[in-house]
């Protein structure tokens, strides 16, 4: 049997996480509430976490994971 290499992916960046999610979820590019953190200039809320967690399904581990604000 023939074994295949395992390789760890890190988790993505928080921003673009919900920038790709809203890429192919929203065609029309409609912006929700976190357009200071898709700025990268705040971090996200609690209430938009869980906003994002249950309407868009990323990942809360995911999302509260340290972004790069001030990039």
């Amino acid at each position: 049997m023939l074994r295949r290499p395992r390789w760890r992916v890190a988790a993505p960046d928080p921003v673009e996480a919900v920038k790709f999610n809203l890429e192919q979820n929203a065609p029309s590019r409609r912006r929700c509430r976190a357009s200071e953190f898709l700025n990268r200039k705040a971090n996200l809320s609690l209430a938009q976490i869980r906003k994002l967690n249950n309407t868009c399904h990323i990942p809360a581990e995911i999302l509260t994971r340290p972004s790069d604000i001030g990039r």
